[in-house]
């Protein structure tokens, strides 16, 4: 346990991508940072060889040789594109990623958005997103992972994004109806799921997130929220509107010890995200 895991009551880590994607560099930077986690990107799509169990376990072998555990694997795949082609490969990638992840033993999930039907971006939403035929895909697509994930002890952690077929707390119900939990997750990230016109009720939005993840979680973000001229955009934490004493207070309520992973950020912003991070949580500390 560092000091960043007894300051936050919870392990605290941050994604590889905002460090370095060797296992070496990566292990260093985030052991001189305090973490004591990471959620970790693998394979990548550039590189075949890095598509196999002995690349896994060589990063596994580094990591905790530097007292680092994996505790979700990042798959994020856009698993309704419209390109047929794009789609298999998108669906094929994560099914790798559930074969190889008995190699991180702490790993809680394979997390994965749930995509879009933007054919320009996986990040871009579309007007297709918000229809019938789109869900009914993503709930085959995700159907599909969760059979396979079951059946190698692992689960699929599915982050919603405005941006993407699960947008919000109602997608969040709805798919809760139709899913079978015990093959599934979730990446706590309210930062994703809050639509610009539901801003002024941002602290009753984000509890009723908790709310209906509450027993599935895996992980949880610590980002931000922003929206200009009604485009949205989730920067490091500090650089946004999000409520954070809201976020923590929650956090500490209905999720206790589950790791909070640093997001979007580079790894020279790591030093001033983390105070202004601890700065959010000593304030919920003392109300």
């Amino acid at each position: 346990m560092t000091y960043l895991d007894t300051f936050f009551n919870r392990p605290v880590g941050i994604f590889d991508f905002a460090l370095s994607h060797d296992p070496a560099e990566c292990a260093k930077l985030a052991k001189q940072h305090g973490f004591s986690c990471i959620q970790w990107g693998f394979p990548f799509s550039n590189a075949p060889e890095q598509n196999t169990r002995a690349y896994a376990e060589e990063c596994s072998r580094i990591l905790q040789g530097e007292g680092l555990e994996v505790v979700a694997i990042s798959g994020y795949q856009n698993i309704v594109s419209v390109d047929p082609q794009d789609k298999a490969a998108a669906l094929n990638k994560l099914e790798t990623d559930i074969e190889i992840a008995s190699v991180f033993p702490h790993a809680t999930g394979i997390a994965t958005e749930t995509g879009t039907k933007n054919q320009e971006s996986p990040w871009v939403g579309h007007p297709d997103n918000l229809g019938e035929a789109a869900w009914e895909e993503m709930v085959e697509s995700l159907q599909r992972l969760g059979e396979k994930a079951k059946a190698a002890g692992t689960r699929i952690l599915i982050e919603g994004y405005v941006e993407n077929v699960v947008r919000t707390a109602d997608d969040l119900e709805k798919l809760l109806s139709v899913l079978d939990m015990e093959a599934f997750g979730f990446v706590m990230d309210p930062f994703n799921l809050i639509l610009e016109e539901t801003l002024p009720h941002l602290a009753e939005e984000t509890g009723r997130i908790f709310n209906l993840m509450n027993g599935h979680v895996g992980i949880a973000h610590a980002k931000d929220l922003l929206y200009t001229d009604g485009v949205v955009d989730t920067p490091r934490s500090g650089k946004g509107m999000f409520d954070f004493q809201t976020y923590f207070k929650l956090l500490d309520e209905k999720l206790p010890g589950v790791p909070l992973i640093l997001e979007h950020l580079n790894a020279d912003e790591v030093s001033e995200t983390l105070d202004f991070l601890k700065s959010q949580y000593e304030q919920t500390q003392d109300t």
